[in-house]
């Protein structure tokens, strides 16, 4: 997960991939709730977190997920 995403009381999603759902849905793809796009908020904690454990492995030269470690997504 590189950008977390939730709207009111629902899961957590990665923004692009709810999105992407959203253009073909007015549900949320796991609750099938009505979603109103304006109440989807970033995760901003949890950003910063995975954000800094990315850089903690690249910096100790771990690439588990080589695409989602790449310098790129930082």
């Amino acid at each position: 997960m590189i950008d977390p995403v939730a709207h009111a009381g629902d899961h957590w999603y990665e923004r692009s991939i709810l999105e992407d759902w959203l253009k073909d849905h007015d549900t949320s793809p796991r609750s099938k709730k009505k979603v109103d796009k304006k109440s989807i908020f970033s995760l901003r904690p949890l950003k910063i977190k995975i954000k800094n454990l990315r850089v903690d492995k690249l910096n100790a030269g771990l690439e588990i997920f080589p695409k989602l470690m790449s310098k790129d997504h930082l």
